[in-house]
């Protein structure tokens, strides 16, 4: 039996509940295939903001080094949405995690279910077959770049976009990489006609082409590839445009969109953190009235 280690980070809101339910998800496929898996849970977000004032306490971190997996649920709290002047947030813990453990990109599936299509506001025929992957570039850009701040006198604020060909070409290795395991086609999602950083983008996956000669390469600005997402030909069909995305931080939030438009869901199924592909994220988003609701569901159910 192989002893497996993973360090369970349920975070906040809707988060503790999901997580419980996919620790079972855990045991019934450990018990299934051999596996003993030991589970260290700890503290992330506006939960370990509340218990030691850190969204990412060194306890924690040491909690991820030292297991073979990271269960991650979600982050974020309202009392900290609606308070532009709070100086540590919950979402400075995820971003430290990515920063620390080195999780220089996020692995999305996009695929539709047949008992989530009425979730999509499309019509079936375009939303039926679909199956991509967004690999997202996570430690470099608007998020990481500096200088970001304020000025002296708190009416400007800035921040600052800054990639390195070697952060750019690490992620583009990973969706040449992958694209070849599926159909041999990689869309790279830019603003090259705007931003430098895009350029730069453009530019090093070019270079890389003649590296991967068996993946077919699309260059896409990243407003028109949000588009045809949702409105260009049935996923089914030949002609289907995307199997694999690589793209900036920047660039993934307005394919966000399309994609929850696409099948009901703003990330998809599941996402991965990948430096060695070690933190499974089961949702974005803390919901807090749905979180209300299950709650009283829950407590609904132990009455019965």
């Amino acid at each position: 039996m192989k002893d497996i280690r993973i360090a369970v980070l349920p975070g906040d809101g809707i988060g503790p509940e999901i997580v419980a339910q996919a620790v079972k998800a855990v045991d019934a496929v450990a018990a299934k295939f051999g596996y003993n898996i030991t589970y260290t849970h700890a503290l992330v977000g506006a939960a370990a903001i509340d218990a030691t004032g850190n969204p990412y306490p060194e306890e924690t971190h040491q909690a991820c080094m030292n297991a073979d997996a990271v269960l991650f649920g979600a982050i974020g709290d309202p009392r900290f949405d609606n308070n532009p002047e709070a100086k540590v947030r919950p979402e400075q813990g995820l971003l430290a995690m990515r920063k620390k453990l080195g999780l220089y990109a996020n692995l999305r599936p996009v695929n539709t279910f047949e008992s989530l299509l009425h979730r999509s506001p499309l019509r079936y025929d375009l939303v039926e077959g679909a199956d991509f992957i967004c690999v997202r570039e996570l430690t470099g850009g608007l998020y990481f770049g500096r200088p970001q701040g304020r000025s002296e006198d708190g009416n400007t604020a800035y921040d600052t976009c800054v990639y390195s060909r070697e952060e750019i070409e690490r992620i583009c290795r990973l969706g040449f990489e992958y694209a070849g395991k599926r159909r041999g086609k990689l869309t790279v999602v830019d603003k090259a006609n705007v931003l430098a950083t895009s350029r730069l983008w453009r530019e090093t996956a070019k270079a890389m082409e003649k590296d991967y000669p068996n993946v077919e390469v699309e260059y896409m600005f990243v407003d028109n590839a949000a588009m045809k997402i949702c409105s260009y030909v049935p996923f089914t069909s030949p002609m289907a445009m995307f199997t694999r995305i690589a793209m900036s931080t920047v660039a993934w939030y307005e394919i966000a969109i399309s994609i929850a438009v696409l099948i009901g869901s703003v990330i998809g199924i599941g996402v991965l953190s990948a430096r060695i592909y070690r933190v499974g994220v089961l949702l974005y988003g803390t919901p807090p009235k749905l979180t209300k609701i299950l709650k009283a569901v829950f407590a609904d159910q132990k009455k019965s």
